[in-house]
């Protein structure tokens, strides 16, 4: 927040980049109007300039910032996650799920591949598309959101599995992804629009989503509610909830579940989460 950029014809510089992420971040409706970007037209230089005279000398320097930045941004997610965990209250749950991400912790952190396809595949749906560039998403503006998706996938972790199977699968066949993002820019193949996840478009987020689980740390609806609108959208569509494609068990951040973390008990949380699983094994009818 407190970096400001100089740009040559800042307006195109801008549109170009929002155009990568679809115009959000995922926090906010206005995420790429807040930056502190200025039109420069005349040239600094510092007496320390370094020339990056080729093609090369520019693509090091390219690999070694997003390197940086993307240890900079693990530093402080790790940290977030670690103070969510210590303010829960004092319960089992607690105990496990900080277990658990103390052992997850150490694999990221031995593997920059890993933490990188780890963090970036939570901030851009399948459903979005490979247009949207995920790692210019991925950095300090995102950390809370990043922070909440971890913790959920915790919990539902530890509620789905004695056994700690990382954060990958569930168990055999239970492959698990996570959106954290609150906000994206709509179905791939459609006009951008940035929009709350479960607006128009949350028939096609769940239809086109592969894993077998599918966890939305920063909705609040309740799991029905989100089935309920992506059918009321799919009525008439060919290529979403109404394709032979099996939706997957959806996880939100609902009332009922903050409760329930809340009060700490794995095996009330457990029932939930099988309620949930046979909620989403149920058929749904497009009416």
């Amino acid at each position: 927040n407190l970096s400001t950029a100089h740009f040559h014809n800042l307006e195109g510089w801008l549109e170009f980049a929002k155009r990568l992420v679809g115009g959000t971040l995922g926090s906010e409706e206005d995420d790429c109007s807040s930056a502190k970007l200025i039109d420069s037209v005349s040239i600094n230089e510092s007496i320390d300039i370094r020339s990056l005279s080729n093609v090369q000398d520019r693509d090091n320097e390219a690999d070694n910032l997003f390197s940086e930045m993307d240890q900079i941004t693990w530093e402080h997610v790790t940290e977030l996650v670690n103070n969510k965990i210590h303010e829960m209250n004092a319960s089992p749950l607690r105990a496990e799920i900080e277990r658990r991400w103390n052992k997850w912790k150490i694999d990221l952190n031995d593997s920059s591949l890993n933490r990188n396809k780890f963090l970036s595949s939570m901030l851009r749906p399948n459903a979005e598309g490979k247009d949207i560039l995920v790692e210019l998403r991925l950095g300090l503006k995102t950390i809370k959101l990043l922070r909440d998706g971890i913790y959920l996938l915790l919990v539902i972790s530890v509620s789905l599995n004695e056994t700690d199977s990382g954060w990958e699968s569930f168990g055999p066949n239970l492959t698990v992804s996570t959106c954290a993002l609150s906000h994206w820019s709509g179905p791939s193949g459609n006009p951008r629009r940035v929009r709350k996840l479960t607006d128009e478009g949350v028939d096609k987020l769940l239809g086109q989503e592969p894993s077998k689980i599918f966890i939305l740390s920063n909705v609040e609806t309740s799991t029905t509610d989100v089935i309920g609108e992506s059918i009321a959208y799919a009525k008439g569509q060919n290529d979403t909830l109404a394709s032979p494609h099996q939706p997957p068990i959806l996880f939100t951040n609902s009332i009922k579940l903050r409760r329930l973390i809340a009060e700490g008990d794995i095996s009330n949380l457990r029932s939930y989460i099988q309620e949930i699983i046979q909620f989403a094994m149920t058929p749904k009818s497009l009416g």
